[in-house]
């Protein structure tokens, strides 16, 4: 469930924070989310170190999702292991162009939405925003996450 929460707080992050490339040439299309779409969490990428954390969906159960409605507002879709009985968690949320904004235990999060296609949408957003949130859910790696200061990280989502 740590790691489910952790997902979500970084997927949070990843859409608020944005960083542009060295030569100002996009590359990626970005397109406004619709009224109401449904994301399922695919990764975490810790850009620097390029490490890759893939979503812990239940195993044997649908794809946790998150429902975005109207850019104001959203809610986390969550499967429990073993029964996949489905727990609804609303989350503060709010875009405006490619920037996100979310808060999650009493930390505002902004992030940056760097691609968004018909079949995926990468949030970036930086470490420094979210390192006493992945110490608090992490504790294995409070030791460490100094080390990623200043570094970004990507949450890639899948529409549904």
């Amino acid at each position: 469930m740590k790691k489910i929460s952790l997902f979500f707080i970084l997927f949070g992050l990843l859409t608020i924070v944005s960083c542009s490339s060295d030569d100002g040439t996009p590359t990626n299309e970005v397109n406004p989310t619709p009224n109401v779409v449904e994301w399922i969490p695919k990764q975490i990428i810790v850009e620097a170190i390029n490490y890759q954390l893939d979503y812990p969906h239940a195993q044997g159960c649908p794809n946790d999702y998150i429902r975005i409605v109207n850019n104001n507002s959203a809610i986390l879709f969550e499967h429990e292991q073993g029964t996949c009985a489905i727990t609804e968690t609303e989350q503060a949320w709010n875009r405006n162009g490619n920037q996100i904004s979310l808060t999650l235990f009493d930390t505002n999060i902004t992030g940056t939405v760097v691609t968004e296609n018909n079949t995926e949408m990468i949030i970036q957003v930086s470490v420094n925003q979210i390192s006493g949130l992945i110490t608090l859910l992490y504790p294995e790696v409070a030791d460490y996450i100094g080390l990623l200061a200043n570094t970004n990280v990507k949450i890639i989502l899948l529409k549904k």
